[in-house]
């Protein structure tokens, strides 16, 4: 249901106990909490997204996070690294 916050972040939740390691669950979850305006869970979740193979372009690309392309951390993540990535 659209605004049902308490509800996404329950599910968001159960989620994440159930996959914790799917970098599509950890992209899902950066862009619950950016949605709830959460920056640093967000952060948190697309670093991790990215740690476990995630593209980087789906998160430059992706509208949800177009409020946070000015975030210094942000645009680390985003950032294509040569080395370990």
């Amino acid at each position: 249901m659209l605004g049902d916050t308490q509800g996404a972040q329950r599910y968001l939740r159960t989620a994440l106990q159930l996959a914790s390691d799917s970098p599509d669950v950890q992209f899902y979850a950066a862009k619950v909490y950016c949605l709830l305006k959460n920056d640093e869970a967000a952060l948190v979740a697309a670093q991790k997204a990215v740690g476990l193979g995630f593209p980087r372009n789906w998160l430059r690309d992706d509208p949800t996070f177009s409020r946070m392309a000015s975030n210094v951390h942000f645009q680390k993540i985003i950032q294509h690294q040569s080395q370990g990535d």
